[in-house]
């Protein structure tokens, strides 16, 4: 006679029973499935104050100077099926936001980033530096260029001598007043941790037009212009664009735009360009090196731009120098640049305990005039000169023995731009995929461009595939090129494209980035610090956790062939989500005549003699009752019901007298579920060998 036994569950899908009657099960009996009800929780984390910090350490060799931090979203993600999904993009981007480079102390994040992908089903979090290159000038094989940048050859010309990339129209072409002169990504996006994009104006003179139509934009968008039909020369349309820079003429000032806003009902498009009130400096001429140059910034979450400036016509910065001692006398000396930008001269000259005020107007490399009254005025009459060692930094006042000894070194030259940011906006989880565009407006003999460079995203293929031998363009992580020198793991590509960035540049750069920087010369080892509840999320186990709950892993960056530049960390167990394809209900009472090999191996399993050990599933006997696949697991309700019970086996070669009957629902890995409130329902039939 068959026996339905109806179950119940309070305690995340365990099914645990005492009957007080005899339940007899004879010998060779079979069991099987009729129905279970459940509801699957998809409660996976809530973040808060005690558990959202995240720090990154790029060098924990020196942890003062490249520590930096960032904290994720404090959310409640409740019991949502696309809960696992929002908290890893989360974490994903909360890592790069840690990446706060552009800074000397944190010179070793610059061009770097964080990425969180599959390795099988465990999930594995990555570092990588970026390749900070020239999309036109890329070394090896050229066949990959089109999957980086795109452009009409027809409108455009992009020509490379000596190093040197200039982008203009073909003679001939007309200027415009829209995006359609325009070259656009083909696959190539920005790095998001801590990326920069620079293009330098080679020149930029008025054709006398009056209108819109003689200069350029450069931009980031979220969109994949191709992906949406858009080909190089069709016009780039406002709701297509992002975040963008825009030159016109050399007395007329920079403009910009910010990301248009989509009304999601109509469909209008609203887009604002606003003034930056900055004018060009230098954009036309034969000091080329001197001429502005558009740089834009992805560091801490947030998106920057700026207009880079020659602020004097000489390599001293005097603030550098403060405190000045003056001799003789001894007297301090201190420079600012109260009148820098507004007024005649460079600098102010102030002196401790005094009250005297005295300006200074750049006339060289190494040369002022000086002014006792001000601020000064063009036209006003010069009280003395002074010129300066560049090698020892003293400043002589001419015709008198008066020197200005500086306090510290002057760095010679890392001043010569000043950054003048046009704007800063934070983007959000959704906004990190940045593709670059640029389109030009004026005719050839009014705009030609310079000096593009952008580091790329390091997963992108063409930039960092193993394979020699493919046609696409043979760039490690570091810049390293194989063809030209396939055993050189020291070539630094932020190094050598100094000669085209800043030409005339000795000492450190713009951003405090040696010429000769060797991060990529030496081992480094990063470490990321996330507390156990994020860390347990992403499938890491058995870490070392401190008193608040926050751990630690270290790896080293550079750990082998093709990895020099990058570095993971692969979780110990199996990405686990609430959400699941598939159930298994699990006897734990009775010994069934089921197997399972789902797994290369298993924890204190030893592997057959005969097994391969890259491929094969091991096999090994489960009490496995029941699979539940799940179709739609939308709202986390699970309702199977059998139309044919399947009936197993149940290893009893003796009658069995069973007062308990306990299973448990699983998810696909064996790991335990969590349920709603809400009771959960089990139906199982037993029947005899005759039955």
């Amino acid at each position: 006679m068959v026996k339905l036994i109806r179950l119940a569950s309070d305690d995340n899908g365990i099914f645990k029973s005492n009957f007080q009657n005899d339940i007899i099960i004879e010998p060779k009996s079979k069991i099987a499935l009729l129905n279970t009800t459940f509801t699957n929780d998809f409660d996976i984390l809530s973040v808060s104050q005690f558990n959202n910090k995240v720090i990154v350490t790029t060098d924990t060799l020196d942890p003062n100077n490249t520590l930096s931090q960032g904290l994720l979203d404090i959310i409640d993600y409740g019991n949502t099926p696309d809960a696992p999904i929002k908290l890893e993009a989360n974490i994903l981007r909360t890592l790069n936001t840690a990446l706060l480079g552009q800074d000397v102390a944190l010179a070793n994040n610059i061009g770097s980033q964080f990425n969180i992908r599959n390795d099988g089903e465990r999930k594995r979090v990555e570092y990588r530096y970026a390749p900070f290159l020239n999309p036109f000038n890329l070394p090896g094989d050229s066949s990959g260029r089109a999957e980086v940048l795109n452009y009409d050859e027809t409108k455009i010309e992009v020509t490379t001598t000596a190093n040197k990339t200039i982008i203009n129209k073909i003679g001939g072409e007309p200027a415009t007043l829209d995006r359609s002169c325009n070259i656009i990504s083909g696959d190539a996006k920005l790095s998001n941790g801590n990326g920069v994009m620079v293009i330098r104006i080679k020149q930029g003179v008025t054709s006398g037009s009056g209108l819109q139509d003689q200069g350029f934009g450069i931009g980031l968008t979220n969109t994949n212009l191709p992906n949406i039909g858009l080909d190089p020369g069709e016009n780039i349309e406002d709701r297509q664009v992002g975040w963008e820079i825009r030159y016109n003429r050399p007395l007329q000032t920079y403009k910009f735009t910010l990301k248009p806003t989509v009304d999601e009902k109509t469909g209008e498009v609203t887009i604002v360009e606003q003034d930056s009130n900055i004018l060009p400096n230098k954009v036309f001429g034969a000091s080329i090196d001197e001429h502005d140059f558009i740089l834009f910034e992805m560091k801490g979450g947030e998106l920057s731009a700026s207009v880079c400036q020659v602020i004097n016509l000489g390599n001293l910065n005097l603030p550098t120098g403060n405190p000045w001692t003056q001799a003789p006398g001894g007297a301090v000396e201190r420079f600012d640049t109260t009148n820098l930008g507004t007024g005649f001269a460079d600098f102010r000259r102030t002196q401790d305990g005094s009250t005297l005020e005295h300006w200074w107007k750049a006339t060289s490399a190494t040369d002022w005039d000086i002014y006792n009254t001000g601020p000064p005025v063009a036209g006003d009459t010069r009280a003395a000169t002074a010129t300066a060692d560049l090698t020892t930094g003293v400043i002589s006042i001419t015709g008198s023995a008066i020197t200005f000894t500086p306090g510290e070194l002057v760095y010679i030259a890392d001043a010569q731009y000043l950054r003048k940011e046009i704007f800063r906006e934070t983007l959000g989880i959704n906004e990190q995929d940045l593709y670059p565009y640029i389109y030009l407006n004026g005719a050839s003999t009014n705009i030609q461009l310079e000096m593009f460079n952008l580091t790329f995203d390091p997963w992108l293929n063409q930039f960092y595939d193993n394979d020699t031998s493919s046609d696409d363009p043979p760039w490690e992580i570091t810049g390293r090129n194989f063809l030209t020198n396939p055993s050189n793991a020291l070539v630094n590509n932020w190094a050598t494209i100094q000669s085209d960035w800043v030409d005339n540049a000795t000492g450190d750069n713009l951003w405090g980035i040696p010429d000769e920087f060797t991060r990529w010369a030496r081992t480094t080892t990063y470490s990321v610090t996330m507390h156990r509840d994020i860390w347990e999320f992403l499938g890491f186990r058995n870490l070392d956790t401190g008193p608040d709950g926050y751990a630690i892993i270290s790896n080293l960056i550079g750990n082998g062939d093709f990895l020099d530049c990058w570095s993971f960390s692969t979780a110990t167990i199996p990405f686990r989500i609430s959400l699941t394809d598939s159930f298994i209900v699990e006897s734990r009472s009775l010994a069934l005549d089921s197997y399972d090999a789902s797994q290369v191996s298993y924890t204190g399993v030893a592997l057959s003699s005969y097994t391969n050990r890259e491929s094969d599933k091991q096999g090994r006997r489960k009490n496995i009752l029941m699979t539940i696949p799940v179709n739609d697991n939308s709202d986390g309700l699970v309702e199977y019901d059998a139309n044919t019970p399947i009936f197993i086996d149940i290893n009893n070669a003796n009658i069995l007298n069973q007062k308990t009957l306990n299973f448990e629902i699983l998810d696909k890995n064996f790991n335990n579920i969590k349920t709603t409130a809400d009771s959960s329902i089990m139906t199982i039939l037993i029947k005899g060998p005759n039955e």
